[in-house]
C-alpha cells in the first residue's frame, strides 16, 4: 500500500483512539462528582445522554444533595445544648 493511503488511516485510528479516552475520563469524572454529592455515581451515565444530562446538570446545581442534607442532620444533632451539670452545693468559683 501507498503511505498516502495509510496515512489519514492510522491518523483517524490515533483520533478515535484520543476521543474514547476522553469519554472514559468524562464518565469517570461525572460518576465521582454524583458519588461526592451522596447519590449514586451510575447517575452520572446519565451525563452521556444529551438531553438528560442537560437535565441532570440542573437537577445537580439546584437539586438538594444528600451529603449536604445528612451533614444538616448531623450540625442540628451537635448544636442541642448538652445538660447542664447537677448544682453543687458549696465551693464557688
Amino acid at each position: 500500500m501507498d503511505a498516502d493511503v495509510v496515512a489519514p488511516f492510522l491518523f483517524s485510528g490515533a483520533v478515535l483512539s484520543i476521543m474514547f479516552i476522553m469519554w472514559l475520563i468524562h464518565g469517570v469524572i461525572w460518576w465521582r462528582i454524583f458519588s461526592r454529592t451522596g447519590q449514586p455515581g451510575a447517575l452520572g451515565l446519565l451525563m452521556f445522554i444529551p438531553v438528560v444530562g442537560f437535565i441532570m446538570m440542573i437537577v445537580l446545581a439546584f437539586g438538594e444533595w444528600p451529603v449536604l442534607r445528612e451533614l444538616m442532620v448531623l450540625r442540628n444533632k451537635a448544636s442541642v445544648p448538652p445538660t447542664p451539670p447537677p448544682h453543687q452545693v458549696g465551693g464557688g468559683v
